[in-house]
């Protein structure tokens, strides 16, 4: 038996290493000399299919990570003992003697070009080497594509030094019905292994994964894949057994013949990633946020305000539920182009295509107005929907649209999974804005509500109601510049700005609607209103006590005497409109010292600059990044106090019969 993991207790210097590599492709007829694939290298038999562990972890790639081929494991040794491949072995053994030893020449290769072309990967050989190398050794070239000699440093990692007691993890497969770009595991991908028959459930991340077509001799269904740790429990695969039991020649399977060719994914050992798509496996009487499967707590504290349960529509009401698009080619950032089959949709574990699907043609019930759309882990909205040909459906993507929401921005290959968010309420601008417009013109508001606050790039903006295909709001009038602009702009503390037209408007979720606007006396803006009424009265201060809240979010107090004056009027220059920005101390007054009737208060909720931090909207976040959550704080008054002195007040009642 040859070894070939780590030595026995020490370290493995490559200079010195005199394991060779073991082709693992022989030809068809019983000989020991390797043969040409004539095709992939699905030509291997299941028996010659070798094993694969993983030596170290890559941290953000393959710099520490090595995969090395073995057929079995014997007395604490990974070694390569698979009949046919030892037959070879005996032959290149033979040939390294007699060059070593007897310095036979002639048709016999040197064994430095031998063990050179044995060990192609290792030694860092270019593409360009391949030939010569192949050629000193009297190899065939194209056994040097794929690293189909090496063991070391395989799929796509690096063989390198390790030390003595360095971790080593068993590599698995993962399948996707010959489907090689779906289902794809990658490198530091956070997953979710569930077995449904032992129970096991358990969250890895992804340390290495290799998914091509036909690697290692298992055809395009399957990826290599490694975790950073090893698994607690057991997990099984049972899909061919699944396989077996599907009958879709029985109508009774489902609801028609698409669904009879679908496996229920729930009813596999799987691996999952967010979002995953898949219905909840059981149902509860408790619910938990915030913490992971192993019990471990959220950091960071968490306030659900509303939890919304919806169904996913689908893409048309002759299909079965819960298929997504398929992305049939990504034209890159610099087109901001995507493209869907038109002819086939994903359900499970299966892609489904024929007759029924491209008669129905779910695509062309996309929405006209925007939508959204997620693929892998980036959000992209979408602006337009084009039927280019009978194959695909061209996707325009709106301005900004990469990256939305701060996703990371990432470029998709074809065949990935595609889902339209259609719990998302957004649409279309329909004309530019300016930073002063009042009047949100889109596509369509179906989906909006009367009143409410929506995204668009990065500003928050309010509305106070609909009209046509426009969210409308009052125009405020600048009493000294007579500018107008729209009052509800800028909301939250972002900042107005100008808004082309496509971009996506975005009805935003708020726990508290931001209505304070300074100098405005508008019946849509939002307060708590008192009155402290008294003939003749003098009102000397104004003061409240509040709880919560923050630097960037609180209580703004305004006030008004004897209904002179206007709450639109400078209260710099005003001798009867006042505004107060924080409650009275013993160093800071706040002082009214006028008389009248009565005081008219008005208390404000204010979210001041940078409330809504906007740059958590960027794309291609850091892992890391600032942010906070200040706009959905708002500060509860406990109380409001009025300093004030009345005299008595007579009252004559008089009553004639």
């Amino acid at each position: 038996m040859l070894p070939i993991s780590i030595g026995a207790g020490g370290n493995v210097d490559l200079a010195k290493d005199d394991k060779f590599a073991i082709p693992e492709l022989l030809d068809g007829n019983g000989g020991n000399k390797p043969s040409l694939p004539t095709g992939n290298q699905g030509a291997l038999s299941v028996g010659t299919r070798p094993e694969l562990v993983q030596i170290g972890l890559s941290g953000s790639g393959t710099s520490k990570t090595e995969w090395v081929r073995y057929d079995t494991i014997g007395d604490g040794f990974f070694v390569r003992d698979n009949p046919i491949r030892l037959r070879r072995v005996i032959e290149i053994l033979g040939r390294y003697m007699t060059e070593k030893y007897t310095a036979k020449s002639g048709n016999v290769p040197k064994a430095e070009d031998l063990a050179r072309a044995l060990n192609y990967e290792e030694i860092g050989a270019t593409q360009g080497d391949k030939n010569d190398l192949a050629t000193a050794a009297g190899m065939p070239a194209t056994l040097l594509d794929g690293g189909v000699l090496a063991f070391r440093g395989v799929l796509g990692t690096t063989a390198q030094n390790h030390a003595q007691n360095e971790r080593m993890i068993p590599v698995f497969r993962t399948h996707r019905r010959n489907e090689i770009y779906t289902g794809r595991p990658g490198a530091r991908d956070f997953v979710t292994a569930l077995d449904p028959k032992t129970g096991a459930r358990e969250q890895h991340r992804v340390n290495w994964a290799y998914c091509d077509d036909d690697a290692e001799g298992w055809f395009g269904s399957a990826c290599h894949v490694a975790f950073e740790e090893g698994t607690a429990g057991d997990f099984e695969s049972n899909f061919w057994q699944m396989f077996s039991e599907v009958d879709p020649s029985n109508p009774s399977a489902a609801v028609n013949a698409l669904a009879n060719l679908n496996v229920e994914s729930r009813d596999v050992t799987r691996l999952l990633k967010f979002p995953s798509g898949e219905l909840p496996t059981q149902i509860g009487e408790e619910m938990y946020f915030g913490a992971d499967f192993q019990g471990s707590p959220s950091p960071a504290p968490l306030t659900i305000d509303e939890l919304e349960f919806f169904t996913p529509l689908t893409p048309a009401q002759e299909l079965p539920r819960h298929p997504r698009f398929i992305l049939s080619r990504d034209d890159g950032l610099e087109k901001n182009k995507l493209y869907l089959e038109r002819d086939e949709l994903r359900y499970n574990l299966w892609s489904r295509g024929g007759a029924a699907v491209e008669a129905i043609d779910p695509t062309s019930n996309l929405p006209q107005d925007g939508f959204v759309i997620l693929v892998d882990d980036e959000l992209i909205a979408i602006r337009q929907v084009d039927m280019i040909n009978d194959e695909e459906a061209e996707l325009t993507v709106a301005e900004n649209g990469r990256g939305w929401l701060g996703t990371p921005i990432q470029y998709h290959p074809e065949g990935c999974s595609v889902r339209e968010l259609t719990f998302l309420r957004v649409s279309r601008l329909d004309r530019n804005m300016s930073e002063k417009d009042e009047r949100i013109e889109i596509a369509d508001p179906i989906d909006f509500p009367m009143r409410g606050t929506v995204l668009v790039g990065k500003e928050l903006l309010g509305y106070s109601h609909v009209e046509g295909n426009r969210l409308l709001m009052p125009s405020w009038r600048d009493p000294d510049t007579k500018a107008e602009s729209g009052l509800l702009r800028g909301r939250f503390g972002t900042t107005p700005g100008s808004h082309q037209q496509d971009g996506l408007v975005y009805l935003f979720p708020t726990r508290y609607e931001d209505r304070w606007h300074p100098r405005s006396d508008d019946p849509e803006l939002g307060y708590l209103g008192l009155r402290v009424q008294g003939r003749g009265a003098f009102f000397r201060e104004v003061t409240w006590e509040t709880t919560g809240g923050s630097k960037l979010v609180d209580v703004v107090v305004q006030a008004r005497v004897g209904g002179r004056g206007s709450f639109t009027d400078d209260p710099a220059v005003s001798k009867d409109v006042f505004q107060f920005d924080q409650p009275a101390t013993q160093d800071a007054r706040n002082l009214v010292l006028r008389q009248g009737d009565e005081l008219e208060l008005r208390v404000f909720t204010r979210f001041r600059d940078g409330a809504y931090d906007t740059s958590v909207l960027d794309p291609d976040p850091p892992r890391l990044r600032g942010g906070n959550n200040d706009w959905k704080k708002a500060p509860r008054v406990m109380a409001v106090g009025v300093e004030w002195i009345a005299g008595p007040a007579g009252i004559r009642h008089e009553e004639w019969r």
